[in-house]
């Protein structure tokens, strides 16, 4: 999609973009647009509608056998997928390593649904 003639610019880009505010947008749905394999959009999915297995997930569900519900990387909050992902010191370690190899700052946000906005 360019301006009106069909020709791409910045300015038409810009005025999509701002047409298209990330707040109109129902990220929980978009995943499924085919950008990624199947495997990851289902995954981001999970994450997305708090679904993942992670082990606060897994003790509501009934299961016991996981034991205590902290952070396996941290050992410091509970295991949710707001942590695990975006709040764990170990996870920001992760993040921070391949935003360098990509050559790209990264500022994560606090929940999935903020990150993928």
């Amino acid at each position: 999609m360019g301006s009106s003639e069909g020709i791409f610019s910045t300015k038409a880009m810009k005025a999509l973009i701002c047409a298209n505010s990330v707040s109109q947008v129902n990220w929980k749905k978009v995943v499924w647009i085919g950008l990624a394999p199947p495997k990851v959009e289902a995954f981001v999915w999970l994450i997305l509608h708090n679904r993942a297995p992670v082990k606060v997930e897994l003790l509501k569900r009934g299961v016991r056998s996981i034991g205590d519900d902290l952070c396996p990387l941290c050992s410091r909050s509970r295991e949710t997928v707001d942590h695990l992902f975006f709040t764990c010191i170990v996870s920001w370690q992760i993040w921070s390593l391949v935003a360098n190899y990509w050559g790209v700052s990264l500022v994560l946000h606090q929940d999935p649904l903020s990150f993928f906005a």
